[in-house]
């Protein structure tokens, strides 16, 4: 029970590392406590917060510390390639921490289903003649918060090591080293990419395991629209979408933005739909923090944003001189593209006011709007200064657009 506990002890303080100690660390090796920290938020089956929102304030937390970190290189008069390789390093471990936690969330059921069938391994005989099943979290229904931790770095380990994808899939580029678990544990959780969970898994007949998804959910598609047909809906629903950027006509053309791109080997297509949408193509495809870190982006050529939405601000067809109210803004991303709309002429301004119930996703809007070049056009204030604003200056009582209301696509002034 000492041993036990000792181990416990010492994966506690390696997930309560500080991550500034040392800022070119290997990618997930420096992430890795602030994922942890993050998931074990999750993990419990009740009262567990939005892993969205558990994964905003990680992020928050490590663009703190990395902005400290930048400062301090800069004090000390570090070179500026080295500055801007310890930028590129903070976009890899943030795009870590979102893609892990989040991924693990999705991919749980499956993931915890995996875990049991390695501990049951009979090269894991020693978890349960020691009675150390606590190593791994087991329990799955334990509340005990030692046991939760033990389970957030199982799962990330196998998440990473990647023991959901089936066996025919294509894993990409070279999974980082899994170097947060010790070689006990490491070692029963490797069964996963072995011939005997391997077979477990593909004789899984149970959609809500095989696909990661609640039972209800599964039997209801299945009654709905049969075994093959509701199969196919949630193998799609598993496989990630492209990465769809918008361009910024402010600052550069699709033509021009693809050109640029290539430079640093992204393979960017036009789509035919949205005229500011660029998709890379799955080959070309880079890591959305590394597409973030490029100048590119931070002069306020493109924006990642889905293509759905760029279709919604295109539909609204704002004219220069309205006032146009974003109610579900979030980060900004449709209230910038509208704001880029209206900014064809310059002879009558217009602002688009954005509001949304999560502040901290609000403050963001300002530096991605100076980065756009419409901070003058773009205002984030609270929803009843908006319209009283408006109101007062136009003389009348409302705004010209609406975006985020459900039912209500325009609302005349």
């Amino acid at each position: 029970q000492m041993r036990s506990l000792l181990r416990i002890f010492a994966a506690l303080v390696a997930c309560c590392h500080d991550v500034r100690a040392d800022p070119f660390r290997p990618v997930l090796g420096s992430a890795a406590p602030a994922i942890v920290n993050a998931l074990v938020q999750v993990i419990p089956r009740h009262g567990s917060p939005d892993a969205e929102k558990v994964v905003r304030k990680a992020l928050r937390k490590l663009e703190s510390e990395f902005q400290e970190e930048q400062i301090q290189l800069q004090e000390r008069g570090t070179a500026e390639a080295d500055r801007a390789a310890h930028r590129a390093a903070h976009w890899r471990r943030r795009q870590w921490l979102s893609q892990s936690v989040l991924g693990v969330t999705v991919w749980r059921r499956k993931l915890e289903f995996i875990l049991e069938l390695c501990v049951a391994q009979d090269a894991a005989n020693w978890v349960y003649k020691y009675g150390e099943q606590g190593r791994f979290g087991l329990p799955l229904s334990a509340d005990d918060p030692l046991t939760t931790l033990q389970r957030a770095q199982c799962l990330m380990a196998l998440y990473v090591m990647g023991a959901h994808r089936d066996s025919s899939e294509d894993g990409g580029e070279e999974a980082p080293a899994v170097d947060f678990v010790d070689a006990e544990v490491l070692e029963v959780l490797e069964l996963a990419r072995g011939d005997s969970v391997r077979s477990a898994l593909e004789e899984v007949t149970d959609l809500g395991v095989k696909y990661s998804v609640p039972d209800w959910f599964a039997e209801r598609l299945e009654q709905q629209l049969g075994r093959d047909v509701a199969e196919g809906f949630l193998r799609v629903s598993n496989e990630p979408g492209p990465t769809v950027l918008r361009l910024n006509p402010l600052r550069t053309s699709r033509e021009q933005l693809i050109q640029d791109l290539s430079e640093h080997k992204y393979v960017g297509l036009a789509s035919k739909d949205s005229p500011l949408c660029v998709v890379l193509e799955k080959n070309g495809q880079a890591r959305r923090a590394s597409l973030q870190s490029l100048q590119l982006w931070l002069d306020g050529h493109f924006e990642v944003q889905a293509e759905g939405s760029q279709l919604a601000c295109l539909a609204l067809r704002p004219e220069p001189g309205m006032t146009v109210g974003d109610f579900c803004a979030g980060r900004g991303g449709k209230a910038l593209t509208l704001a880029v709309q209206l900014q064809s002429d310059p002879e009558r301004p217009s602002q688009i006011f954005a509001y949304d119930v999560d502040e901290a996703a609000l403050k963001q809007i300002p530096a991605s709007a100076k980065r756009s070049g419409v901070e003058q056009s773009v205002i984030v204030d609270p929803f009843k200064k908006h319209l009283e604003r408006a109101a007062k200056e136009r003389g009348v009582g409302g705004v010209d657009g609406v975006d985020g209301v459900d039912g209500v696509d325009g609302v005349d002034g």
